[in-house]
């Protein structure tokens, strides 16, 4: 009888360690992915964009290629308890390259640290100069959701005065604002590897109606990059638009896909990469004129060393 007991103790005893150890691993496979920003700290990064556009319009293509380069500063004006942060992003540098695919036409190029405009960009350049040196003050909490987005007066004052300048569309307030706060992104509170989640935003577009943005996110694991241990996660996009009635063209998404990845440092609290390249097929009917556009995106987001700012 003594011996039977002994069995069922043992046994009883292995079972548990074996629970234990279940769960041990299990905790052990929950990751939580903080942004972390402590007073007065200074991060700078190096946000690339090339984006070309292609519209066959009557059996004739048009469109244009744009490269634009934004060197920035992050600051942690304020951090809560909880580690709320109202973080100031400033644009410190501007440098866009534009080059229209029409005949006759002639690239324009600016750049925020030049004394000089070139002719060509004199109509884009007070938007671009808006830009420069006028924090945004966005206010995100540890799993990066953003409360709160606020532009400088001035720097709206241009923005809103852009709807009739060409491409101005694309740098509306809502617009710029979202541009901004995408480089940034949300966590759930643990991730496993493997998991997936996404957010939606929805920017009001002045031209083709409420765009929808559904961001995807795929937790990879941990990851050795440039002698550092960094958390990688998947990303990617998909967008829709749909039509309000001041809409000034009916749009129809065809194909699209998109592809990148994020590079955190858990231990820091931000991101040292970021990158996302994304194709797009779009139908759109304006004035009675249907006609194809195909665009091409890529932005890269990576952290700067003071020795290479």
């Amino acid at each position: 009888m003594h011996a039977i007991l002994m069995r069922r103790k043992l046994s009883y005893l292995a079972v548990s360690a074996l629970l234990l150890v279940v769960a041990a691993s299990a905790a052990e496979a929950q990751t939580k992915l903080r942004w972390k920003f402590k007073p007065d700290e200074q991060i700078h990064y190096e946000m690339k964009m090339d984006m070309a556009q292609e519209m066959l319009v009557r059996e004739m293509k048009i469109g244009t290629k744009m490269s634009q380069v934004m060197n920035m500063t992050w600051a942690a004006k304020e951090v809560a308890e909880d580690g709320t942060t109202v973080l100031s992003q400033t644009i410190d540098r501007v440098r866009v390259n534009i080059t229209p695919m029409m005949p006759g036409q002639e690239p324009i190029s600016f750049d925020s640290e030049s004394e000089t405009v070139e002719k060509n960009a004199e109509m884009l350049a007070p938007l671009f100069k808006s830009m420069v040196g006028a924090p945004i003050l966005i206010t995100v909490t540890p799993l990066g959701e953003i409360k709160n987005i606020e532009l400088s007066p001035e720097m709206a004052k241009v923005l809103k005065g852009t709807a009739e300048i060409p491409l101005g569309a694309m740098f509306s307030e809502d617009s710029f604002k979202q541009m901004m706060a995408r480089s940034m992104f949300s966590f759930p509170n643990e991730v496993a590897k493997d998991q997936a989640w996404e957010t939606t935003t929805e920017i009001p577009n002045p031209i083709l109606g409420k765009q929808i943005v559904v961001a995807k996110y795929r937790y990879l694991g941990p990851e050795e990059r440039e002698g550092h241990k960094l958390e990688k996660i998947d990303t990617g996009l998909e967008m829709k638009f749909e039509s309000g009635p001041d809409a000034k063209a009916e749009v129809k998404i065809g194909d699209q896909s998109s592809s990148g990845a994020i590079y955190f440092d858990n231990v820091a609290g931000h991101p040292t990469e970021t990158n996302l390249t994304s194709k797009m097929t779009m139908e759109i009917e304006v004035g009675g004129m249907a006609f194809e556009q195909h665009i091409t995106t890529s932005v890269q987001l990576k952290e700067m060393t003071p020795e290479k700012k």
